[in-house]
């Protein structure tokens, strides 16, 4: 390859997802491209970054994953498809208008994306400040000193608190939900993102692995044990359930005394950086993409604990108040990027159906320029259309 072309990410999931750039700043101008490249190189009838963003438009993915080839997770999109491909020619001129009318109006869209992604970057900062002030006390107690619990409150060993700790077992299952009728194992993404979810599961093919023992009821307090670094002693609630799941290996159920902690105030505390810090330090293992912290490490996790169970509460109830408004933020910038892409799909759809600048009369239209490029390079004026792109693209004028 070399600089100007276009590359395209031919498997999947890179293919949907748009993984898809223009090659610039090469070393002497020149390199040699992944096979799981398509590499564009485009002739004089069609501006690179016209093309680029022509295969930017979801339409064009989703079309091209309909053309996918090969096994599940080995999926990819095919020459051929590409070099019967389509798309409409603009003069030369009109290109050039198009590509810089998208980049203006992108550059507005993206210098917004990036507020809105710095406002959510600081609504998590605001979650762990809060989570902080919380199990320092300072939420509910007044000249609380640096370093210093509130009067009454102490630190205590997790293990101190629990009454038992629960594993399920590991065994072959069919990697699908189970219907209402089957029964599944959770999977660690079930309790990874802060909900439950118990769609993140398995189906067990052999009954006699099914033991009663294991099943998820609603209000256990699940937590995994197992998990990258970033993700290891994620902690959930169960508030629903609507399918039989048995707890995993890695899924561990932990039950309190509820004469001594509220489970909320636990949750809370350990997603907070001071127990998640101390979940990481008591976990192990060599490779930081799977961590492990046994029940013992867990039991060594030290909390603070206020002198009652009306305390706990009004914490948590502080907590849940300031997160709650957190999330309600969180929803709205999450639906502003969601608006801002639809937009962004917008702004190409028009350019490409020739609505997104004016039509120039005094423009060389492609089929001249293209009859212009055949007679020069001595081909026939009847002649089929010269592909204007190398490897992928029959263009039409």
């Amino acid at each position: 390859m070399t600089d100007g072309d276009v590359i395209l990410a031919k498997i999947s999931p890179c293919m949907e997802n748009g993984k898809i750039a223009i090659v610039h700043s090469l070393q002497n101008q020149i390199a040699f491209g992944s096979t799981e490249f398509h590499v564009f190189r485009c002739q004089e009838m069609v501006r690179s970054k016209y093309l680029f963003h022509h295969l930017n438009q979801e339409e064009f993915r989703r079309n091209a994953q309909q053309k996918m080839t090969g096994a599940v997770g080995q999926r990819r999109v095919p020459k051929k498809y590409l070099e019967e491909y389509e798309i409409p020619l603009p003069p030369l001129a009109e290109q050039e208008r198009i590509v810089a009318r998208i980049e203006e109006l992108f550059s507005s869209l993206d210098k917004g994306i990036e507020s809105l992604e710095t406002a959510r970057a600081q609504l998590k900062t605001y979650r762990q400040a809060v989570l902080k002030w919380a199990f320092e006390g300072r939420l509910t107690n007044e000249n609380v000193k640096d370093g210093e619990l509130p009067t009454g409150w102490k630190w205590v060993k997790l293990g101190e608190l629990i009454k038992k700790i629960e594993a399920g077992k590991s065994f072959k299952c069919d990697e699908r939900p189970p219907s209402v009728t089957e029964t599944g194992v959770l999977k660690v993404s079930a309790v990874t993102w802060g909900v439950f979810d118990e769609n993140e599961s398995k189906t067990v093919n052999d009954p006699e692995k099914i033991n009663s023992n294991y099943l998820v009821r609603v209000g256990d307090f699940l937590f995994s044990r197992a998990n990258t670094l970033d993700l290891i002693g994620a902690v959930v609630r169960v508030h629903a359930l609507s399918k039989k799941l048995l707890l995993s290996d890695k899924t561990l159920r932990l039950s309190f005394d509820t004469r001594l902690v509220k489970e909320d105030w636990v949750l809370q505390f350990l997603r907070c950086q001071i127990g998640r810090k101390q979940i990481q330090d008591n976990s192990s293992g060599n490779q930081e993409s799977m961590r492990n912290i046994g029940q013992e490490g867990i039991r060594r996790i030290n909390i603070p604990l206020p002198p009652t169970l009306e305390e706990q509460a009004r914490v948590v109830a502080e907590i849940e108040a300031r997160l709650s408004v957190c999330d309600q933020v969180e929803a709205t910038i999450t639906q502003s990027l969601a608006q801002a892409e639809a937009l962004r799909q917008s702004f190409l759809k028009k350019a490409f159906e020739g609505k997104l600048v004016p039509q120039d009369p005094n423009d060389e239209p492609a089929s001249a320029l293209l009859a212009r490029l055949r007679a020069e390079a001595g081909s026939p004026a009847t002649a089929e259309a010269a592909p204007a792109v190398r490897r992928g693209r029959k263009k039409k004028s």
